[in-house]
């Protein structure tokens, strides 16, 4: 019920990616938004964290994230 008010896109997305801070969103939302077959390198999203939001980013971080965009893109993960 609480959800109602919410869009059924807004709503997926609160259910994909609660428990995410800004930068681990930012890394996810940029593996989502990568075209099919494009290859995106953890160097580049830590270049990218460190442009954008002057914040630091460890490659595991990126590397968890990057493995829970798979996941939601290959339809298996719902809730991370």
């Amino acid at each position: 019920m609480a959800l109602a008010e919410f869009s059924q896109t807004r709503r997926e997305e609160l259910i994909r990616k609660p428990e995410l801070n800004r930068v681990e969103r930012y890394v996810l939302t940029c593996y989502l938004n990568a075209r099919e077959g494009e290859r995106i390198q953890s160097r580049d999203i830590i270049a990218r964290v460190k442009h954008y939001l002057n914040a630091p980013v460890s490659k595991k971080q990126v590397h968890r994230i990057r493995a829970m965009a798979y996941e939601i893109r290959r339809g298996r993960r719902l809730n991370p």
